[in-house]
């Protein structure tokens, strides 16, 4: 399965770039052999901050679970962390995303450090990660 994002050119517009990312996305999560199972369907993509200010959340979040289908660290990138309340512990699924190399320096400088990683590859990995405590991971 091919995993690389197609080269986007200068002159594509923004639209335009975000449907190519959009295909390469779709063609990892289904590759053409099942290209008879794809539907096309519309949903609603909500921002997790406004999920979070929806639900009334202003204490500290003890548990942030994701399972995003390799789109964990995607949804983390593109989420404004400082709209919403501290996370103590965040569990991430790779499910096919290599995200080993980009998930420790991201959550460094949010005072965030990789607790545990279960899984036999970084494809399959499961990240448990947590708030830095200098008591308690020095």
């Amino acid at each position: 399965m091919d995993l690389s994002y197609p080269v986007l050119s200068e002159a594509m517009g923004e639209e335009e770039e975000v449907k190519q990312l959009g295909l390469a996305k779709l063609e990892q999560l289904w590759p053409k052999e099942m290209e008879t199972e794809r539907q096309k369907e519309e949903v609603q993509c909500i921002p997790l901050e406004n999920l979070v200010y929806a639900a009334g959340l202003t204490k500290p979040i003890d548990l942030l679970v994701l399972d995003m289908s390799g789109n964990d660290l995607d949804v983390l990138l593109n989420t404004k962390l400082d709209q919403i309340p501290d996370i103590q512990m965040i569990v991430m699924h790779s499910n096919g995303a290599n995200m080993n190399d980009e998930i420790g320096g991201y959550f460094l400088e949010r005072n965030m450090v990789i607790k545990k990683v279960f899984g036999s590859n970084a494809e399959s990995a499961t990240y448990i990660l947590v708030k830095f405590d200098a008591r308690r991971d020095l």
